[in-house]
């Protein structure tokens, strides 16, 4: 059993590492550091560990409040017993290196992050992967001005459960003719934006928060939220006159927040439900083209402001 004993420190380095033979008290300073071999790894709270040089690693476990990070070499998830690669704390990315190999399988818990701040190599794979399960509130943290490619995001993910795909902003336009679909929340943080643009569909399964705006181009594709979800945040959304947002027949969407839909069409095919607490609708013509309230559904306006 292996565990982190410094705040700051280099996989490679025993100084970074403590080990026991059964988990449990006394750990005693480490001559070797972990591999594929080494039984359960943890990475504590406070602690940071750096990967700088290739490693094949399984049975790991970044406890909440701890952090690993990858500078340099190649990574393999190997296959071993049960989940391979358990994130409670945050991985982070942030070098121009291949993309991780998961032989094996991770799970991002609830708060656990993966963040990602250099694309080389296509780093989405992080959120595209099958064998890269987010659970309910597990975070995925496009944390990179570049756009990330069609396909479907959290494809491992229930349907009760809500991962988060966190963008800090992109100033490029993301979309084509395919489909995109996050199973889960898109989130834009306050200060950033993201412009969605090609004539694929594009789900937000579980809806749409943050401070940031969303922003449909003209020729977007509809934009679509499908299951029980929520509509949070500050953000403006910025949808066109031809395709719009809809609220799935199969969708309730409840209004969290006081909200603005600019330019376009809001379709309600299910329910958008404004909830308890006093909230507001504003369906503006900010935009360019024609603003409408559209669909065969239910606005529930019971905490309507």
């Amino acid at each position: 059993f292996y565990r982190s004993a410094v705040n700051a420190g280099i996989w490679d380095d025993p100084a970074s590492w403590e080990v026991s033979t059964d988990g449990s008290d006394p750990f005693t300073p480490a001559t070797v550091s972990p591999n594929v071999d080494s039984g359960p790894i943890t990475i504590q709270s406070g602690d940071t560990i750096s990967i700088a040089s290739s490693l094949n690693v399984d049975e790991l476990t970044v406890a909440s409040g701890g952090v690993l990070q990858r500078t340099g070499g190649d990574l393999f998830i190997a296959d071993g017993t049960g989940v391979d690669l358990i994130i409670q704390g945050q991985f982070r990315h942030i070098a121009s290196v291949s993309q991780t190999v998961f032989n094996g399988t991770a799970t991002v818990a609830n708060g656990g992050i993966i963040e990602v701040t250099d694309n080389t190599n296509d780093q989405s794979v992080y959120a595209s992967s099958v064998d890269v399960d987010y659970e309910n509130g597990g975070i995925f943290f496009w944390n990179i001005d570049a756009v990330f490619p069609s396909g479907t995001y959290f494809p491992s993910a229930l349907i009760s459960e809500s991962p988060v795909f966190r963008i800090a902003g992109i100033t490029g336009n993301v979309g084509d003719a395919s489909t995109t679909g996050i199973n889960g929340i898109l989130e834009v943080l306050a200060g950033g934006s993201v412009t969605f643009d090609g004539v694929g569909v594009k789900t937000f399964r579980d809806g749409i928060i943050g401070d940031g705006d969303v922003n449909q181009s003209s020729t977007s594709g509809m934009l679509q939220i499908t299951n029980t979800a929520e509509l949070n945040g500050s953000g403006t959304l910025n949808v066109n006159s031809s395709t719009g947002l809809v609220i799935s027949a199969s969708s309730t969407t409840i209004l969290n927040a006081d909200k603005i839909i600019a330019g376009g069409i809001l379709t309600i095919n299910g329910t958008l439900d404004f909830g308890s607490v006093a909230r507001a609708l504003s369906i503006t013509d900010e935009g360019a083209g024609s603003v409408g309230l559209t669909g065969s559904g239910t606005l529930d306006m019971t905490g309507a402001d």
